[in-house]
């Protein structure tokens, strides 16, 4: 809700029982959102964004608490200007891991869903837009690529040390650019870098 240019926000969540919780929370919060299948996310963003008439999705993964609202706005900005269909930070990755934002139109998304039945496709939902050479693709970079390889995304215990640390830092729901955080990581890490993990 802090990216300026949004105007709808849905959560697109897997139809099963785990969910079961967070779908009773989304409906106490009036929050819009769509079940679908479980391990064909594609078809998930397909269908919910059909259902929503949405023009461009900007997707932002569960697993990326830091993101940067600023920096997503100056992506989708990037994306209109260029008429692209496909514009991300992680083609070659020169932000965090954890600042991901994928931003593609309804058309990609539908023709993605059309042409590609391969399982990790379905799954990972933009890989065959990165890959097909029929969508016109934008990597959004860095002034510097020193960046890329620090860990600010939530799938491991290790991870979960430095999201506590900015939540204390920051507080959990107020706004703070992802350089504060990078001032940050450096006093409290002191460059460490986490054990390289296999990106998406």
């Amino acid at each position: 809700e802090k990216i300026k240019s949004v105007n709808t926000i849905v959560f697109a969540i897997p139809q099963n029982k785990k969910n079961h919780e967070l779908e009773k929370f989304l409906k106490k919060k009036n929050f819009l959102y769509h079940k679908g299948s479980e391990k064909n996310v594609l078809q998930r963003y397909y269908f919910t964004a059909k259902k929503y008439q949405l023009d461009i999705i900007i997707r932002i993964t569960s697993d990326c608490p830091l993101i940067d609202p600023y920096l997503c706005e100056k992506m989708l900005q990037c994306f209109i200007k260029e008429k692209c269909n496909y514009l991300s930070n992680i083609l070659k990755r020169t932000y965090p891991v954890g600042l991901d934002c994928e931003i593609f139109d309804f058309k990609t998304l539908k023709e993605s869903y059309k042409l590609t039945n391969n399982k990790f496709n379905l799954e990972h939902v933009t890989p065959y837009m990165r890959k097909s050479k029929l969508f016109k693709k934008i990597n959004y970079t860095n002034d510097t690529n020193s960046h890329g390889s620090q860990r600010w995304t939530l799938d491991y215990p290790e991870d979960l040390k430095f999201i506590k640390i900015a939540f204390e830092e920051f507080g959990a729901f107020s706004f703070f650019s992802w350089k504060k955080l990078y001032k940050l990581y450096k006093i409290k890490f002191k460059f460490h870098q986490f054990p390289n993990k296999k990106y998406i």
